[in-house]
C-alpha cells in the first residue's frame, strides 16, 4: 500500500505527544530554538506536481530550510522558486513530444498518462474518498487502470531505448 507525503505527515502528527515533540536539543541550548514556519499545503501540492525531480528536490530542500527555521529561506523565496521551477517544467513539456510518430514519442505519452492517472488514484483511491462514497468497485477500478497502464508504459519506455 502506497502513502502519500501528506498521510505520512497526519500519521506522524497523530503519533506525537501533545504540544510536539520533546525539545531535547532545546532544552541542551538552554531553549535558544527556533523552528520556521509551516508550509502551506497548497505550496507543497504545486511542489509535486512539478515532473521533473532534480527541481523537486531543490524545492524540498527549500522547505527543509524553512521549517528548520534557517533564516536565509523565506516562503516568498520558496513561491518565486516554486514558479520557476513550474515554468522550466512546462517548457519542457512543451518541447518534449514529436510531431513525428517515434518508439520515445509513445513513451513520453505513455509516461505522462501513467502519471496523470497515479496521481488520480492517489487523490481520490489512496486519500480513502470514493471508498467513503460508497464507491469501492470504482476505486479497485482505477487501481487496475494504474497498474496496467503503468505495466504498458514500462514495456514501451523498454522499446525506445
Amino acid at each position: 500500500m502506497k502513502i502519500t507525503i501528506r498521510q505520512l505527515r497526519k500519521l506522524i502528527q497523530e503519533a506525537m505527544p501533545r504540544g510536539g515533540a520533546p525539545d531535547v536539543m532545546g532544552a541542551i541550548g538552554a531553549g535558544r530554538r527556533y523552528v520556521g514556519p509551516t508550509v502551506p499545503d497548497n505550496m507543497i501540492d504545486r511542489i509535486k506536481s512539478v515532473r521533473r525531480g532534480d527541481l523537486q528536490d531543490h524545492l524540498y530542500d527549500i522547505v527543509d530550510a524553512i521549517e528548520s527555521g534557517a533564516p536565509d529561506y523565506t516562503l516568498d523565496m520558496l513561491k518565486k522558486n516554486i514558479e520557476d521551477a513550474e515554468r522550466m517544467d512546462e517548457a519542457k513539456r512543451l518541447v518534449e513530444y514529436s510531431e513525428y510518430e517515434s518508439n520515445e514519442d509513445l513513451s513520453d505519452h505513455m509516461d505522462d498518462m501513467s502519471d496523470l492517472i497515479e496521481a488520480v488514484v492517489e487523490k481520490y483511491v489512496y486519500s480513502g474518498w470514493l471508498t467513503t462514497q460508497d464507491q469501492r468497485f470504482l476505486a479497485e477500478d482505477l487501481e487496475t487502470l494504474a497498474e496496467n497502464v503503468k505495466r504498458i508504459s514500462d514495456k514501451v519506455s523498454r522499446l525506445s531505448r
